[in-house]
């Protein structure tokens, strides 16, 4: 399921609806069926088994427990939670982020997990000037050194796609007029579609990488537009002051999963990894390397490439698979960051 899915699965949840749903699967569309397979293990039971303890499935079991359903167990491969936060120690008690790192105006949901949590932000670091490297010119100041018609021609290929962006409906990219369209065209086609200047092609470069490690070759118009609807526009992703990158957590942005975590007690199962996920006629049953779970609804809360790591029975739907498939195909750009 998606994070959209899951979103929309959660708000529109109540205890009574939850349990009185027979053998849902929150991983892709599972349909059931009879039989199981053989077991030599004692199952263990559970209400709900959540795959995943990155901040999407903690949040998911933060919130069904919230609700009132404590029969919840959390099941994580590695031998931490956090999933694409991490907290890297550098010494006196401090830590700089390995993975997500700011917030920003908008982000409300992050910012009530926060404060609900007890986790303080702190403004972002940006004193001095910022060093640019645009098509082999290096320039240092608060913006790139461009003449006035590269400038422009940048800051009108902004407006279209802000106006294209706010066209979306909120959290529902696909329900927009022509969203298959869009999907199947990346901003490149657009860029190109624009007659955009060597300079602005540069300029979304270095967005796109920085931001979404990747081309824009590669990144579909409606996934980017999607993104920039959620922001509030391309200046307020890439600005800093005031902008996505406005704020910092104190003891790094891991803390907030840490801090669940340590809510679920022994409902957190870490060193985990699931292989296989079958549905019988009233029972999802989730096996890991050694252990045997259980429930009655499973929500899988890991990224789409991931999937292929677990055996489904019955298989993912086509369109699921295929999701999965394409995301494990897309070229993944190194990325270093510097604190």
């Amino acid at each position: 399921m998606s994070g959209w899915e899951a979103r929309a699965f959660l708000q529109g949840m109540t205890r009574r609806r939850f349990l009185g749903l027979s053998a849902l699967t929150v991983a892709g569309g599972l349909s059931p069926r009879s039989g199981r397979a053989t077991r030599s293990t004692r199952a263990e039971e559970a209400e709900v088994v959540v795959v995943g303890a990155g901040l999407a499935g903690l949040s998911a079991a933060r919130t069904l427990i919230g609700r009132g359903l404590h029969s919840v167990r959390v099941l994580e491969a590695r031998d931490r939670v956090g999933g694409r936060t991490l907290n890297l120690p550098i010494g006196h008690g401090h830590v700089v982020e390995g993975g997500g790192e700011w917030m920003g105006p908008g982000q409300d949901r992050i910012a009530n997990l926060a404060k609900e949590l007890g986790v303080r932000t702190f403004p972002a670091y940006y004193e001095g000037d910022t060093t640019y490297d645009i098509l082999g010119r290096v320039s240092t100041g608060w913006l790139p050194d461009v003449g006035v018609g590269s400038a422009v021609d940048f800051l009108e290929l902004a407006w279209k796609i802000d106006r294209e962006a706010m066209k979306l409906p909120a959290g529902r990219p696909w329900n927009a007029e022509q969203a298959g369209s869009l999907d199947r065209r990346t901003l490149g086609d657009w860029l190109s579609a624009q007659s955009a200047t060597t300079f602005s092609w540069a300029i979304f470069r270095v967005i796109t990488r920085a931001i979404m490690a990747g081309y824009p070759e590669r990144i579909s118009l409606l996934w980017f537009l999607h993104y920039l609807r959620g922001a509030g526009g391309l200046l307020p992703l890439i600005m800093n002051d005031g902008g996505a990158q406005d704020l910092r957590f104190e003891g790094g942005s891991q803390r907030l999963s840490i801090r669940m975590a340590e809510a679920l007690g022994d409902r957190l199962h870490l060193g985990q990894p699931v292989h296989r996920i079958e549905q019988s006629a009233s029972r999802v049953w989730v096996q890991t390397r050694d252990r045997l779970f259980s429930a009655r609804h499973v929500v899988v809360a890991m990224m789409p490439s991931d999937l292929l790591r677990i055996r489904f029975e019955p298989a993912l739907p086509p369109e699921k698979h295929a999701l999965a498939v394409g995301w494990a195909r897309l070229p993944r750009l190194p990325i270093v960051k510097l604190s």
